[in-house]
């Protein structure tokens, strides 16, 4: 679900509090705001997703990106999670160039802890992208 509530809510809050910001100090979003069944965005939502998601970015206009699953990751820079995180990346942003990070979703952190090292290097990078 949504970062808002529940486990992965908390989990998002530590992570923003350990890189220096609180959920007053972000804007935060989900790429679709129903999950379906499965948990996964089926494949061809994800082109229409990816163009609103783009879209509802211009008119926030954020400094910063983090992109948190597989599925944002696809959306926004085409790449798999996989190949994308552990680097910083320009995202085009309305003719300008803006960093993110693309990590791990909350939820795959709580299923598998042992990745969260992964996940605080990531977002470090985005902490100190300045």
């Amino acid at each position: 679900g949504y970062f808002g509530t529940g486990a992965t809510g908390r989990l998002i809050d530590a992570m923003m509090r350990a890189i220096g910001f609180d959920r007053a100090s972000i804007y935060q979003t989900a790429l679709a705001h129903s999950q379906p069944a499965t948990g996964a965005i089926p494949p061809g939502d994800l082109a229409n997703l990816a163009q609103f998601g783009r879209h509802h970015a211009a008119l926030v206009a954020p400094t910063r990106i983090l992109l948190l699953g597989n599925a944002a990751c696809e959306a926004f820079l085409g790449r798999n999670l996989m190949d994308a995180r552990g680097r910083l990346h320009d995202f085009n942003h309305d003719g300008g160039k803006l960093a993110a990070v693309a990590t791990y979703h909350p939820r795959t952190l709580i299923a598998r802890p042992a990745l969260k090292a992964q996940a605080w290097q990531d977002l470090q990078m985005l902490a100190n992208k300045e």
